[in-house]
């Protein structure tokens, strides 16, 4: 069975549009991408492959926007600015977490031509 990281890889791959920015970051810079979101965002010491981030969030001002169709992706380019670049973090009902550095477009790309999965968006 493939892991998430390898469908998104095939998804990439097969696209038939051209302008996908998904690079998958390196394993030199992971940890301490993963350590910097942790700290800023989740109240646990250490990223849990075992923890659903959603659950450990820090108190943060925040909202929620309820979408009937379940389509929320397709209004993210409205919500983020298109012309900045994001963390994209993928996490698999295991615990492992994938990490790639995007634009929103390409994310929103991705999410539409894959079955559902759990992420987080990160502005850099």
């Amino acid at each position: 069975m493939k892991n998430l990281r390898t469908k998104i890889a095939v998804a990439i791959n097969e696209a038939e549009v051209t302008n996908i920015l998904m690079k998958e970051v390196s394993l030199q810079q992971y940890e301490g991408v993963l350590a910097k979101i942790n700290s800023k965002f989740l109240i646990t010491k250490k990223y849990s492959g075992s923890t659903w981030w959603w659950t450990v969030y820090k108190e943060t001002n925040s909202y929620g926007i309820h979408f009937p169709e379940g389509n929320a992706f397709e209004v993210l380019n409205e919500l983020l600015p298109s012309d900045k670049k994001y963390w994209f973090v993928a996490s698999e009902e295991n615990g492992k977490y994938w990490l790639y550095e995007s634009n929103i477009e390409s994310i929103q790309w991705l999410i539409g031509n894959m079955h559902a999965f759990e992420y987080y968006i990160i502005d850099k």
